[in-house]
């Protein structure tokens, strides 16, 4: 995905400066379904993964964080099939 500078600055925080730096923004051309699709798909499967370890198997804490991994897992499997699949990378 192309990345072009953006004619806005933005401030990135570091400690308690705030420094204003030019701004990276996807390209206009860029998709944007296939993203917010990931991230709606990987917050839903981890709400489910979530209740069935969390309550269903009594897991607790441990139970969060692997929901937590293996949303965020899937989610990354699934951009990558997009991004290799439609050729960005070669």
């Amino acid at each position: 995905m192309p990345v072009q500078p953006a004619p806005t600055e933005c401030l990135f925080g570091h400690s308690q400066a705030l420094t204003p730096r030019p701004c990276l923004l996807p390209s206009p051309s860029a998709p944007r379904r296939t993203p917010l699709a990931a991230g709606i798909f990987s917050n839903v499967l981890h709400l489910g993964l979530l209740v069935t370890f969390v309550f269903g198997a009594g897991w607790g804490v441990a139970g969060a964080g692997l929901a937590t991994s293996l949303s965020h897992w899937v989610a990354l499997a699934f951009l990558l099939t997009n991004v290799l699949g439609r050729g960005y990378v070669k």
